[in-house]
């Protein structure tokens, strides 16, 4: 096709660079899988602490280095921030609240013998009627780089955790990506080191699992054992019921060793059910 007198080639339009080039979205913030997950619920307590004691909580997004990227989420106060500008436009179609009648505070309550409270919350998408659950435990001790500590306003951190999670379930996926590189890009972010002693390990794939002896520093069946509890598996029966049908086998007992509770802890995590749930 011959081009026409006058008229002039288009331009190709120069691609900006990204202000968040290079970063990942942590796509669920309460995933243990991650490194990401245990030194982000520490920076959180110093934000809640901080709001608590009357001081500015001015980070809405956390960076991490992990495996040589750096992964992004959202803080308490990120989920909040993005839920108050989702509720003043209209047109989002999304308008999430905390339903307080929901909200159960369970003090006392023993996490593999460790004590803590438990907070349940419900949120609400006001317009479509969709909700999302949010749980949180805190133990009211942890453990520091110097040693064994009080847990303070446990309760306090429970509750906004969970009402950080309800929420998160509500906020569409793409929302949230482009409002973290928002966030990003208003320097609204902080980067956070791996934690020194992090209270839940990465779990890996095993390439192939009858044959990969399980790490000594790990707890497998500990940690099988707390994500069947946080499931609803308050007794024996009822974990092993709950891994049963998350799963399709018919174990009998959860009483294993390490390896076998290696396998049993990555067949769970994968489940649809378990998977479904991280998407959600």
């Amino acid at each position: 096709m011959k081009k026409k007198h006058g008229q002039k080639k288009p331009r190709a339009r120069a691609k900006k660079p990204a202000a968040h080039a290079g970063l990942v979205l942590a796509h669920n913030p309460t995933n243990i899988n991650q490194e990401f997950f245990v030194a982000s619920e520490m920076a959180d307590d110093k934000l809640i602490e901080a709001e608590i004691l009357g001081q500015a909580m001015e980070h809405y997004v956390y960076s991490f280095v992990q495996e040589g990227k750096t992964v992004t989420g959202l803080s308490v106060a990120g989920v909040n921030e993005v839920a108050r500008l989702l509720n003043r436009n209209p047109k989002t179609g999304v308008k999430i609240r905390i339903m307080p009648d929901t909200l159960q505070i369970e003090r006392n309550v023993d996490y593999d013998g460790v004590k803590g409270v438990e907070v349940r919350v419900v949120a609400e998408n006001m317009v479509t009627g969709e909700t999302g659950i949010g749980i949180k435990f805190e133990a009211y001790k942890k453990t520091g780089k110097r040693g064994t500590y009080e847990n303070t306003f446990a309760v306090e951190k429970a509750t906004s955790k969970a009402e950080r999670n309800a929420k998160r379930k509500l906020m569409p996926e793409q929302v949230a990506v482009e409002m973290i590189k928002k966030f990003v890009a208003q320097n609204k972010y902080t980067a956070i080191a791996a934690p020194a002693q992090a209270p839940a390990q990465r779990i890996y794939q095993p390439a192939k699992p009858a044959a990969l002896p399980p790490k000594n520093n790990v707890d497998y069946l500990g940690q099988l054992k707390t994500m069947l509890f946080r499931e609803g598996g308050k007794t024996e029966s009822q974990a092993i019921e709950i891994y049963n049908n998350y799963t399709g086998e018919q174990i009998k007992t959860l009483k294993v060793d390490q390896s076998t509770a290696q396998k049993m802890l990555y067949n769970f995590l994968n489940s649809p059910l378990m998977v479904g749930k991280r998407k959600n």
